[in-house]
């Protein structure tokens, strides 16, 4: 006698094979997508330190240097008045 798989029932009332479903990810998994969370979440803190970090320098700019690169003291106010995550 042929072995039937089992099947599961979905709500709308169709059925699906077992072997149709979504299996749950390994702690394995899991491990590696909260590494990755880490890992962006390092970097997003980096890159707000370097902005924080960039505006503070164009900050300390004297206005020949200001001149050279194309900028006024009204676009480094804008600038530097921005919030460190923008």
């Amino acid at each position: 006698m042929a072995r039937v798989k089992a099947a599961a029932r979905s709500p709308q009332g169709s059925v699906k094979p077992l072997s149709a479903r979504v299996p749950r990810p390994s702690r394995h998994w899991i491990a590696l997508d909260l590494a990755n969370a880490a890992r962006r979440v390092v970097a997003v803190l980096k890159l707000w330190r370097e902005r924080a970090r960039s505006r503070a320098e164009l900050a300390d700019l004297d206005n020949h240097t200001l001149n050279d690169i194309g900028l006024t003291r009204i676009d480094v106010a804008r600038e530097i008045t921005k919030r460190f995550w923008m």
